[in-house]
C-alpha cells in the first residue's frame, strides 16, 4: 500500500476513492487530525497510474463532475460483494472432507475398497504376494525380459493402471512390516480426502478419467526410468493435490483452495523422497507434472 497524496476534506476523499475505483484501482482514505484525508493505493504496481489520476483530480476546481463515479463505485462494490459471497458459499475445505460425508463418491470409494481388499488378501495369503504383484505390476518383475509391451500384447490392458492399486504388503519374507500399514493408511487417507472433494465437485466420470490418466502416465514414466518394481497410489495422490492447488491458484471462482500447510507438507515430502532411496520418485514427479498440467489447462488461465 502506497500513499499518493492528501485531499482537503472527507467529501473529496469519498470522490477520489470512487474515481480511483472506477478506473480499477482500490484505495484507502484515512481522516487526519487536521481534517484532511490521506489517500493510499492498495496495489503498489499501479502507483504511477494512481498518481496520474490523483493529479488530474486535484487539477479540477469543480469536483462535482466526479459524483457520477460514486454511483459507479457503489455498483462495482455491490457486484464484488455478491461475487465474494458466492465464492465463499461454494468454498470447500479438503481438510473437512476427511470427517464429512462421502455419499456419491463412488469411484473414490471403489478405489479405496479395491486397494484395501488386495492388501488384506495379501496379508492373509503371504505365499500369494508374488503372484498378485506379478499379475498387477506394470510388467511382471519376476519374469526378466518381459516388457509392458509384451504384457499389453497378451491382452493385459490393466497393466498401466493397476500398480496404483497395490501397496507394500503387511508380511514380507515371513516378517511383519510396519511400513506395510503406513503405506496403505496414508495413501488411502489422501485418496479419500482429495479424490472425495474432486468427485463431489465434478462427478464420478470425471474422477474415473482422472484416475486413469493420473495412474497410467506417471506409472509409464516410472517404468521407463526405473523398471517395473514399484507400487502404490502416491503418484495419483500427488496429481490430485497439484490439480487442486493449481486450479485454485489460477481460477479463484473455482471455489476450492488448498490449505498452504498441506501443499508445503506434501512438497517437502516430495523433495525428501529424492534425497532417499525411494524407487517411486519418478511416479511422484509424473503425478506432480500431470496434476499441474491438468489444473492449469482446466483453469483456462490464458483466456482471463
Amino acid at each position: 500500500m502506497r500513499l499518493i497524496g492528501e485531499v482537503k476534506n472527507q467529501d473529496d476523499g469519498m470522490l477520489i476513492r470512487a474515481y480511483l475505483l472506477q478506473n480499477g484501482l482500490e484505495s484507502k482514505v484515512e481522516l487526519e487530525r487536521s481534517g484532511r484525508c490521506s489517500v493510499w493505493v492498495i496495489d503498489e504496481d499501479k502507483v504511477a497510474l494512481a498518481v496520474e489520476l490523483f493529479e488530474k483530480f486535484n487539477s479540477q476546481s469543480d469536483k462535482s463532475i466526479y459524483k457520477e463515479a460514486v454511483f459507479h463505485a457503489k455498483v462495482m462494490e455491490q457486484a464484488a460483494k455478491a461475487s465474494q459471497d458466492k465464492y465463499e458459499k461454494n468454498m470447500r475445505n479438503p481438510k473437512a472432507s476427511w470427517g464429512g460425508r462421502t455419499g456419491g463418491n463412488r469411484v473414490t470409494s471403489v478405489l479405496i475398497g479395491i486397494c484395501v481388499a488386495i492388501w488384506v488378501f495379501e496379508a492373509l495369503s503371504p505365499d500369494l504376494v508374488q503372484y498378485v504383484q506379478g499379475l498387477l505390476m506394470i510388467a511382471n518383475p519376476y519374469q526378466p525380459g518381459v516388457s509392458l509391451f509384451d504384457e499389453l500384447m497378451k491382452g493385459q490392458f490393466w497393466r498401466p493402471f493397476s500398480p496404483a492399486l497395490l501397496h507394500a504388503p503387511l508380511i514380507s519374507n515371513g516378517t511383519f512390516q510396519v511400513m506395510g500399514i503406513m503405506h496403505i493408511l496414508f495413501n488411502m487417507m489422501w485418496l479419500r480426502q482429495l479424490g472425495g472433494v474432486i468427485e463431489s465437485r465434478h462427478g464420478s466420470k470425471y474422477m474415473l478419467m482422472m484416475f486413469l490418466v493420473f495412474s497410467a502416465l506417471p506409472n509409464i514414466f516410472q517404468y521407463s526410468a526405473m523398471g517395473p518394481a514399484f507400487l502404490g497410489m502416491s503418484g495419483v495422490n500427488y496429481a490430485l493435490l497439484c490439480f487442486l492447488w493449481i486450479r485454485g491458484r489460477f481460477d479463484p471462482r473455482y471455489g476450492m483452495r488448498l490449505d498452504p500447510g498441506i501443499i508445503w507438507f506434501m512438497m517437502i515430502w516430495f523433495v525428501f523422497g529424492f534425497m532417499g532411496n525411494s524407487t517411486a520418485n519418478m511416479v511422484h514427479l509424473g503425478g506432480v507434472l500431470c496434476g499441474v498440467s491438468w489444473g492449469y489447462i482446466s483453469s483456462r488461465h490464458w483466456k482471463k
